[in-house]
């Protein structure tokens, strides 16, 4: 991620909100010595090992692995973006933050178009419930059975049957009309010289993302008009494919049901939630993205699919599925009876009818089975093999592999297909299914990030991890580790951010705090491998011999290098391969024999007098 804080911006925020009071709003915590105990909020447990540090402002749960800081907390807790817990903790603190979190790329941009869609929902709600001209939307409102409630809980509203209604409301509030274009509240004529309303005599659904910010607007007509949905166009703050319709409302309901209903329409949703099933959101229209199971992946590993009873929706819902289980969750499907789209189920049936239908919801892959037999598909020999193969197909893109070997296993025997024959034709087709890398991530990253999990449990991740709990333990060692091995011989990738970030606020400030260092470091996934390493034990034994075991690790490796180095340049020159060789070829040779003597004496000095480094204690209670 980004840097989107100035240092000085993070440490301020940090520093103005304790990390106690802020967890303690999700989780009960008892002070212990030192710290504050608790039972994690990320895992279930009977015993707590959730632990909060105030001094040094970070959590640890010794149970599940969790750690981080008071940003990462609310992050993961609440299932939002690190511009929107600093945000929040900025807000609740009385800290001003510049262009509204000084997000990068956007300039100015992005803030007016929030401040605009936040003007316009007032208005629009204004005249939902003022003036008479509003009578016809209000009846259908109550002709869908939405009470007034649920009106003000999502916001709704209705725009004038005007051509410049809201055009006239931007000005007069002094908005500038490009940045209302931009937030697609009006639309430039074709002489480009003039504007005229987006929205005209519809009901309008504010849309938030998941933070609470309304970053659009959804419009239905109230005549015989197309669309019959109007949508804002794609903005700075809004893009359909990585918003879900209600989940600023649903995320603390789906993470306490540990599942989450997925509809199509505004209403549905709408519906839903004013009858207490409050865990359910929207796909607004569009397909099913990776951007959205993103979202849902913060809150909870089982979905419900509730879908429209016609072909097209069973197509779409057997392409959403398979995205879902692509991506480790649990799936069901939902078909309501025909006809019958969800908010009009849950008006004429109650909630109580429909969550019956949820839990009586079938299994996709019994879903799929059943859709066959329904249509005849099974009453053939190559039509079965046809519905075979299409399930399989699914079943292979689970992640876990005994998960998918038992589904298809379960497949097989539902079909009368014996399990030999399975695995011969899931080796036919490639039984493995492909890991996938988001299209957004960074090849370099992911090869980066692979190079430091396969370094995780290695020598050179020990020393390392050392290294920094000696120079946060003592800073004098910080410009020893700097000038007498430097950066660029750690192999950790993220061990060398972290490191890197301490010399810079060393030459900086001549000291370096723990709180400044969380501040310092761009990305909260390095504030999680910073806390993890501040839970550990201080090094064990003598600083000053610890540094000197950890130097020697360094000077033993750089010599193996030049060793390995100096063979493979021996050999090519015997094999007559190193050109640069080619000129006094006896001195040459006598020079590498030399050097690689020297280097092998020198790994045979350091192996007589290893320090070795001293071992790290993971235990909880060291932690205090």
């Amino acid at each position: 991620m980004a840097q989107f804080f100035s240092k000085d911006k993070l440490a301020e925020v940090q520093q103005a909100s304790n990390i106690v009071n802020v967890v303690s709003r999700y989780v009960s915590l008892k002070n212990r010595g030192k710290n504050y105990f608790g039972l994690c909020p990320f895992h279930n447990e009977k015993t707590p090992s959730f632990t909060v540090n105030p001094d040094r402002q970070f959590y640890k749960c010794f149970g599940c692995g969790e750690s981080g800081t008071v940003f990462t907390f609310l992050m993961k807790h609440n299932g939002i973006s690190f511009v929107d817990a600093v945000r929040e903790l900025a807000g609740a603190a009385g800290i001003v933050l510049p262009n509204e979190g000084g997000l990068k790329n956007s300039g100015n941009e992005v803030s007016p178009l929030y401040d605009i869609n936040s003007h316009f929902v007032k208005y629009y709600n204004g005249i939902l419930l003022g003036e008479n001209k509003s009578i016809k939307v209000r009846d259908y409102i109550k002709k869908r059975g939405i009470n007034n409630k649920t009106v003000e809980k999502f916001q709704l509203g209705f725009s004038r049957p005007s051509w410049d209604a809201s055009l006239s409301e931007a000005l007069a509030h002094k908005f500038k009309v490009e940045s209302v274009e931009n937030a697609g509240i009006v639309v430039r004529k074709k002489d480009g010289r003039s504007h005229y309303d987006r929205f005209r005599g519809r009901l309008m659904f504010p849309i938030f993302n998941d933070a609470g910010n309304v970053v659009g607007f959804g419009a239905r007509t109230l005549e015989n008009e197309q669309p019959k949905y109007l949508n804002s166009p794609e903005s700075a703050v809004f893009n359909k494919r990585r918003i879900l319709y209600g989940l600023n409302f649903a995320k603390e309901a789906i993470a306490r049901q540990k599942e989450a209903i997925l509809m199509e329409g505004y209403t549905d949703v709408i519906m839903a939630h004013q009858y207490g099933i409050d865990w359910t959101v929207g796909v607004m229209g569009t397909s099913l993205t990776e951007d959205h199971i993103k979202l849902v992946t913060r809150y909870c590993s089982q979905v419900v699919l509730v879908l429209d009873s016609d072909e097209a929706g069973i197509r779409s819902a057997d392409k959403s599925a398979c995205m879902f289980i692509e991506n480790g969750f649990d799936v069901k499907i939902v078909k309501l009876p025909s006809g019958c789209d969800p908010c009009d189920y849950i008006v004429s049936n109650g909630k109580d009818a429909f969550l019956k239908q949820v839990e009586n919801a079938d299994d996709f892959f019994d879903f799929k089975l059943k859709i066959a037999k329904t249509t005849g598909a099974l009453e053939s020999v190559s039509g079965k093999a046809k519905v075979f193969n299409d399930i399989i197909l699914a079943a292979m893109k689970i992640p876990d592999i005994l998960r998918r070997r038992i589904q298809i296993n379960e497949i097989a025997g539902k079909l009368n297909i014996a399990e030999a024959d399975i695995v011969k034709h899931v080796e036919k087709i490639g039984g493995v299914p492909k890991r996938m890398v988001p299209e957004t991530e960074n090849p370099s990253r992911v090869k980066s990030r692979q190079r430091s999990d396969l370094g995780k449990f290695s020598a050179s991740h020990h020393v390392e991890t050392s290294l920094i709990m000696l120079m946060l333990a003592d800073n004098r060692f910080i410009p020893m580790v700097k000038d007498e091995i430097g950066l660029e011989n750690f192999f950790n990738e993220e061990l060398k951010h972290i490191t890197s970030a301490i010399f810079d606020e060393y030459a900086v400030h001549s000291n370096v705090e723990v709180s400044a260092l969380f501040s310092a470091l761009a990305e909260p996934e390095l504030h999680t491998i910073l806390a993890d390493i501040m839970s550990i034990d201080s090094v064990i034994g003598d600083n000053d011999q610890i540094f000197n075991g950890c130097l020697k690790y360094f000077k033993r490796k750089k010599s193996r290098n030049v060793i390995r180095k100096t063979k493979e340049q021996t050999k090519d020159f015997q094999s007559g391969n190193n050109k640069s060789l080619e000129d006094d070829e006896h001195g040459n040779l006598n020079k590498l024999l030399d050097k690689f003597h020297k280097e092998n004496k020198r790994l045979q000095s350091f192996k007589r007098g290893r320090g070795g480094v001293s071992g790290l204690s993971n235990r909880p209670e060291v932690f205090m």
